[in-house]
């Protein structure tokens, strides 16, 4: 597996332009080509934030009978779990505790 295709596995959406991935991974200074290894996790972390901070900004689309709609909640959820540090998970649901 190359570094993109674990950075699009990552991303559970679909991606409206494949050139967005590769801007982020230059960007980044990250070959997209080379292989994936549990060394990268973090940078491919770090490219699927950037990714999804990209992704959120973007409008719906509506074209004829073509409609895009991108879930901005789901993809703000994403975004803070990808945030919390290992280990300090974020708390809704403190039922555990009783």
């Amino acid at each position: 597996m190359t570094k993109r295709e674990a950075l699009v596995s990552c991303l559970m959406v679909e991606v409206p332009n494949e050139t967005l991935i590769e801007k982020v991974l230059l960007d980044m200074d990250i070959d997209g080509d080379a292989s994936y290894s549990a060394a990268a996790k973090d940078e491919i972390t770090q490219a699927e934030l950037n990714l999804l901070r990209v992704l959120v900004s973007l409008p719906d689309f509506t074209e004829g009978p073509l409609s895009v709609k991108h879930k901005v909640e789901a993809r703000l959820l994403q975004i803070e779990k990808l945030q919390q540090p290992v280990g300090v998970p974020t708390i809704r649901d403190a039922s555990h505790l009783w």
